[in-house]
């Protein structure tokens, strides 16, 4: 972490951006310091422009902006909570099934490689998908054959394995014990093939 200790004799500077414009900010008369560093989203261009006058000397040349670009971004940890676990959520809990796009009915039925919904009558091949982020989301990024069964509300393992396959996904295990990997890239790719 040698790259580190560079990095942090960078001049760094710190603000809080409230989005809401009819947010009060209000701080005790002798903390002259707050009306600094918390301002409204409509002050964030001003606020950046008295930073580039403050800092009007580069401090890393470009090379060493490269390194810290990359080093930033292979550091970078996507935060994905537990929202089941965040909320006190129980699996049971959840409405299971895939549910319609057009009018929301639960749960669609799978007939000839197509969703239907009995209640309004769409009909298309991707509506799986959804859940599929849906539990990515909701529970964990791994999925196996009878969790997406179960999920789903698809009665055949077999329909179930076929629609996991056909994702793509990376995967681990043999067979029975197979896991799938959910990659919300790879799902929002297959979600806007046709």
């Amino acid at each position: 972490m040698a790259y580190f200790s560079e990095i942090q004799t960078l001049p760094l500077e710190s603000i809080v951006v409230i989005t809401n414009p009819y947010t009060i900010i209000k701080c005790n008369p002798g903390n002259a310091e707050v009306p600094h560093k918390v301002i409204h989203r409509n002050s964030l261009l001003l606020k950046i422009e008295q930073f580039e006058i403050k800092f009007s000397q580069p401090q890393l040349q470009r090379k060493e902006l490269k390194k810290l670009s990359k080093f930033m971004v292979k550091q970078h940890n996507p935060h994905q909570p537990n929202l089941l676990e965040t909320y006190a959520i129980s699996p049971v809990n959840l409405l299971k099934g895939v549910y319609c796009p057009q009018c929301s009915f639960l749960p669609m039925e799978r007939k000839k490689l197509r969703w239907h919904c009995p209640k309004c009558l769409h009909s298309d091949k991707t509506s799986h998908i959804i859940c599929f982020k849906d539990y990515l989301h909701l529970n964990k990024s791994s999925m196996t054959n009878r969790e997406c069964s179960d999920f789903l509300q698809v009665p055949s393992l077999k329909t179930s394995a076929r629609l996991l396959e056909s994702l793509n996904l990376t995967r681990s295990g043999q067979t029975r014990d197979r896991i799938y990997h959910l990659s919300l890239e790879n799902l929002t790719q297959h979600e806007k093939s046709p």
